[in-house]
């Protein structure tokens, strides 16, 4: 295609499109204006309607007036229908107004007319001799006057409900049409009152041809609008044979009031007069459109061929002259303005500059070799970096744990094509949480650069170690995260040499290491495990390395040790169990023992502490001692801690149903269950729920969850108090024992530990501690219970030094519920077994 045809259709284009633009807008502007005429005529009809309603409450409030007028009541007609004349002079809307007797025979009248009419055939008096109330509208046309009349009745009644009189109001139809009709702001619309029946009660307009008042519309396609649209609306009349032009669009007005007196607005207009503003508005429209478009497309074009298309072929001409090396070549002035004119002059001066520009870009080509060289030198740099970042950890510069995992892997693969073992030791830093709270994040991460050096330092002869002094041995230290280490060893020639370089490492930990002001002292522990191609693979040493670590750290810490598989198999056991913890409670497994507590001087049963024990289904029984420390990790001693305490209560408020003589009731907290903020909360809705008497009721507390002297711990203790709940604290003496929080702290029992129990009386160490507690506790004025007791010598020693309580096998093992029940019977039968064990 041409350069010509191009911009002839560039040109098109441009003027067609806005044309085309403007002209759909058009369009659209006079469907808007149709559909505005359209609202409009609707809304002049709603008006109408509204009006007429608002003229039929006027009536009924005037009929609410006169109803009180005891001159409608009296038999001078005469007097009476003055009366009513004046009313209707008052009112002019108003054809008649008028009264009619029970009997359905005119009374009398404001035209004074003292005629005799039987008015019973009409349906207002119909309804008002059946009993109707309120309002009556019927459309009809006058008797009296004949014209077209909206006769609004009232029954007047008396007190006792009888019909007075019909006050009737006939409201004058056509003049209330001819008035709305002046008052339309649309122009050239007809105007109909239609009832129910399809009767024209009045017209006003130029539709007077259509029908006269009195004639029917039933059965027209007029009225068949009005069953269309009950409740008011829009609609269309196409015109005979489909004539456009004799179309009519008529808007329908209703309200509550008309069409409980079938009475329908009816407003017309014909379809060319309702569009024709519009038309003409779209037809000057699209003139001027067309106009514009035009004169546009001569100018443009114009442009276009001096302009540009000239302009053109000038720039092709050169540009073949220089396509063929004829650097002779230029285009004569003068030059058009704009970027074409800048175009002729750049191409001009393009064959004195081409061997200029032939230089340059040999001189930027010896340039770009050298970037490129320049750019492959840092590109190795920044790989070098980012494998530094990668492999490497950023505080120690040890390679960290994706390197640590790559050089595991390589040493696994040597280990099996040589036959040698290697060692993998997991360290870890003992109490480093610690230094990391008091001093802060900074020495913390002062401390692990300064082991890092250690602990290279340490493994750097590892040689001489590994191999008795033979060359070739492998090792490496890396940082896997936090305060953890692992150290590697090849070419090992026994297991011991993995033992002696780990007692290296915690000799060379173990000096004091001075880090800013702060000289600090560190121990670690040390997992070790050997591979020996026993098939294990990279995730299970680290494994078997770590539970070795921790074995170290159960041991005391400050120490090293070798992983065995009894480790392992620890560890699956304990997996197993947790899992199957997790489960326990909503499997119904778990369930309470009972163990009582007797007074140590007359032996009578004074309360009893709840214990927890898990029996798996299918299983033997599992000791507290194995699963409790798991509930306790893994925080399920929370909701397993609010079932003993319900479970127990429960069973409680059960044994005193049962007769059981009142015995208090001990429950054991763990440190979770004491943080728990809803603690107070679960145990005031357990006693509420069961019943038990909270001063029954007796919280078993550890020394441990009370060394922390803080304001929540005392809050909780005294909402304990403030319930009546009491509190022990349990194992008293074993764990950081402090005066202070005794002296603080609501503490009602002291509960001396077996450990200081069983060896008395014969143990005096034992015996001066229990004896000392015992009177320390009633210095205090706390009870005295003292746990494990196992024979009668215990027995004596403690009534002799006034120990209040007792507890142990002596009086009973814990026992289910049925069974403590049953024993406790039968120490009140006669038995005594708890008097006769003491």
């Amino acid at each position: 295609m041409s350069l010509r045809a191009r911009l002839l259709s560039l040109v098109l284009v441009a003027t067609l499109m806005p044309a085309l633009l403007l002209g759909w807008r058009f369009f659209r502007e006079a469907e808007a204006d149709i559909d505005a005429a359209r609202r409009a005529l609707a809304a002049s009809a709603e008006n109408i309607a509204a009006d007429l309603d608002h003229r039929v409450q006027g009536t009924a409030q005037l009929h609410y007036g006169l109803a009180h007028s005891r001159m409608l009541d009296s038999a001078d007609r005469a007097a009476c229908s003055a009366y009513l004349s004046d009313v209707r002079e008052a009112y002019p809307q108003y054809t008649g107004i008028l009264t009619v007797r029970p009997n359905g025979w005119l009374h009398c009248d404001s035209l004074s007319s003292g005629r005799n009419l039987d008015l019973r055939d009409r349906a207002y008096v119909k309804r008002s001799l059946a009993g109707a109330k309120g309002l009556i509208l019927e459309p009809a046309f006058g008797r009296l006057t004949g014209n077209s009349v909206l006769q609004i009745v009232l029954p007047a009644r008396g007190e006792a409900n009888e019909l007075r009189f019909m006050l009737v109001a006939s409201l004058n139809l056509r003049k209330f049409a001819e008035e709305s009709y002046k008052q339309l702001a649309v122009q050239g619309a007809m105007l109909m009152l239609v009832n129910a029946d399809g009767m024209v009660m009045a017209i006003a307009g130029p539709g007077e041809a259509l029908a006269d008042p009195g004639t029917s519309i039933d059965g027209t396609p007029l009225f068949s609008l009005v069953h269309d649209h009950p409740s008011g609306g829009i609609g269309e009349l196409p015109g005979a044979d489909g004539d456009e032009d004799r179309a009519q669009v008529w808007a329908l007005g209703a309200s509550p009031m008309l069409q409980s007196a079938g009475l329908t607005v009816m407003l017309g207009l014909p379809q060319p007069a309702l569009v024709a503003a519009s038309k003409l508005r779209l037809k000057q429209g699209l003139m001027v459109v067309t106009g514009a478009a035009l004169l546009l497309f001569a100018g443009v074009w114009t442009l276009a061929e001096r302009g540009i298309r000239r302009q053109v072929e000038r720039i092709t001409e050169m540009a073949r002259h220089l396509g063929a090396g004829d650097l002779s070549a230029r285009i004569a002035p003068p030059y058009p303005r704009g970027e074409l004119g800048g175009l002729m002059a750049v191409l001009n001066g393009t064959a004195d500059s081409l061997q200029q520009q032939r230089e340059a870009i040999e001189a930027l080509g010896l340039q770009l070799r050298e970037a490129h060289l320049r750019e492959i030198s840092a590109r190795q740099q920044n790989e070098a970096r980012l494998s530094m970042l990668a492999n490497y950890d950023s505080l120690t510069g040890l390679p960290n744990r994706a390197l640590f995992r790559d050089r595991l892997q390589g040493a696994i693969g040597r280990a099996r094509r040589s036959g040698r073992p290697f060692a993998l030791m997991f360290l870890d830093i003992d109490r480093f949480k610690n230094i990391n709270d008091s001093l802060g994040h900074d020495v913390g991460d002062r401390l692990l650069v300064a082991v890092s050096k250690i602990l290279v330092r340490c493994t750097r002869d590892i040689d001489a170690v590994a191999r008795g002094g033979q060359e070739g041995a492998a090792g490496g230290v890396f940082r896997l995260g936090g305060d953890e280490f692992t150290i590697l060893a090849e070419d090992l020639a026994d297991a011991q040499s993995a033992g002696v370089v780990a007692q290296r490492i915690l000799a060379a930990l173990s000096q004091p290491v001075t880090v800013g002001e702060h000289e600090l002292f560190m121990s670690a522990s040390i997992g070790v495990t050997v591979y020996a191609d026993d098939g294990t693979d990279l995730d299970g040493l680290v494994k078997q390395a770590d539970l070795a670590m921790y074995r170290s750290k159960e041991l005391g810490r400050d120490t090293y040790c070798f992983f065995a598989e009894e480790l392992n198999k620890k560890a699956r056991q304990r997996h197993d169990c947790e899992a199957r913890l997790r489960h326990a409670l909503e499997r119904g497994e778990f369930l309470l023992h009972y163990q009582p507590k007797a007074d140590a001087m007359t032996g009578r049963v004074t309360g009893v502490e709840a214990l927890l024990r898990w029996h798996p289904a299918g299983e033997a029984m599992i000791g507290p001692d194995r699963f409790i420390p798991i509930l306790e990790e893994t925080g399920l001693i929370v909701p397993v801690g609010a079932w003993v305490l319900r479970e127990a209560c429960r069973q409680m408020a059960a044994w005193q149903l049962d007769g059981m003589p009142p015995i208090s009731l001990a429950v054991n907290l763990s440190a979770r269950q004491f943080r728990d903020a809803a603690l107070i909360d679960t145990i005031a809705q357990t006693l509420e729920e069961t019943g038990v008497d909270p001063r029954r009721l007796e919280i078993e507390l550890t020394e441990s969850m009370l060394i922390d002297d803080s304001d929540s711990v005392q809050a909780v203790l005294v909402r304990l108090g403030a319930m009546g709940v009491r509190v022990a604290i349990d194992d008293f003496g074993t764990g950081q024992s402090s005066l202070r929080y005794l002296k603080r702290f609501n503490v009602d029992t002291l509960k001396i530990d077996r450990s200081f129990v069983k060896d008395t009386p014969d143990d005096p160490e034992d015996t001066a501690i229990t004896a000392a507690v015992i009177a320390l506790g009633h210095g205090l004025g706390l009870t005295l219970v003292a746990e494990g007791v196992e024979n009668q010598a215990q027995v004596d020693f403690l009534r002799a030094k006034g120990c209040d309580e007792i507890q142990g096998y002596l009086l009973s093992r814990p026992l289910d519920a049925r069974a403590f029940a049953a024993w406790m019977a039968a120490c009140h039968a006669g038995c005594e077994p708890a008097a006769a064990a003491v």
